[in-house]
């Protein structure tokens, strides 16, 4: 699995630059690879470039929603032991996205002191910590 590297799959362009820079405020300068839908995702996983260390899910999307997108990630067994965690606008979607096979799951927050809150836990349960001060 290829270190340092992020997959940000979001219909939203704003909410995959924000996480994404959130990410890198608050820990070690990744990779961020930002995929419009879950097609695009598949996609790249056939390809195996680039091989994440972590890849957020956004639940609402058109095309494919985020437990499509958990159900196409989970046939691939390369990606078994890939985090995968679920954001989303609605804190009522945690339990469908557990379901559906998400490692995890935050509520998408709405500023980017939220964002990077949301960074921080992330950094600290699924990739290591943050960056020293």
């Amino acid at each position: 699995m290829k270190k340092n590297t992020v997959i940000i799959v979001d219909d939203d362009a704003d909410d995959r630059y924000l996480i994404g820079e959130a990410l890198n405020i608050v820990g070690e300068k990744r990779k961020i690879v930002e995929v419009e839908d879950g097609r695009e995702l598949v996609d790249l996983l056939v390809k195996g470039n680039p091989r994440p260390e972590l890849i957020l899910v956004d639940m609402n999307m058109p095309r494919m929603n985020g437990v499509e997108v958990l159900g196409a990630i989970q046939s691939f067994a390369d990606f078994e032991n890939v985090p995968k965690i679920v954001l989303s606008n609605d804190s009522n979607n945690a339990e469908i996205a557990y379901q559906a096979g998400a490692d995890g799951f935050y509520t998408k927050p709405s500023t980017l002191d939220g964002y990077l809150d949301v960074a921080r836990r992330i950094l600290k349960k699924y990739l290591g910590g943050l960056k020293e001060p």
